[in-house]
């Protein structure tokens, strides 16, 4: 892990032993203590000094001024949740009321491309497994002959 003026010793040690109780694999551990190590070095402070307020630029920070993506936005909440709540406690509105919406969503379709879609969906529905009678390899076979 990168190293934080701001992020270090007692708290950093409290931290790891809290995602340990909590049974966190080693990935969110290093995912949350970068999220928590950000949001100390964009407020230049440790984190237990840090204002609701700060916390709330850090977010419109990361989402309107570096165009974070849907997935990094959520573990950097996830971990900076999760450090407001477990490790130093605080009961902020910010951490209760935030929501992340995933705007990468399928497009619906139109009442153009619905016979497109049905027609697809016909010719596909028979695999060349099926038509030509072979089996899968894949696993073992719940067939019986």
């Amino acid at each position: 892990m990168a190293r934080s003026n701001f992020f270090n010793g007692k708290l950093y040690q409290r931290m790891s032993e809290d995602l340990h109780l909590g049974g966190m694999s080693q990935r969110t551990h290093a995912g949350y203590w970068r999220a928590v190590r950000k949001l100390a070095d964009y407020c230049q402070t440790s984190p237990d000094k840090i204002t609701e307020d700060q916390l709330r630029r850090f977010f419109l920070h990361m989402k309107n001024e570096l165009n974070y993506a849907y997935g990094t936005l959520r573990v950097a909440f996830s971990g900076i949740k999760f450090f407001y709540t477990r490790t130093c406690k605080r009961n902020w509105q910010t951490l209760a009321q935030m929501k992340l919406q995933n705007a990468k969503t399928l497009p619906r379709p139109t009442q153009a491309s619905v016979p497109a879609l049905r027609s697809r969906k016909s010719t596909a529905s028979s695999t060349p497994a099926e038509s030509s009678g072979s089996r899968s390899t894949c696993g073992p076979s719940t067939r019986s002959d």
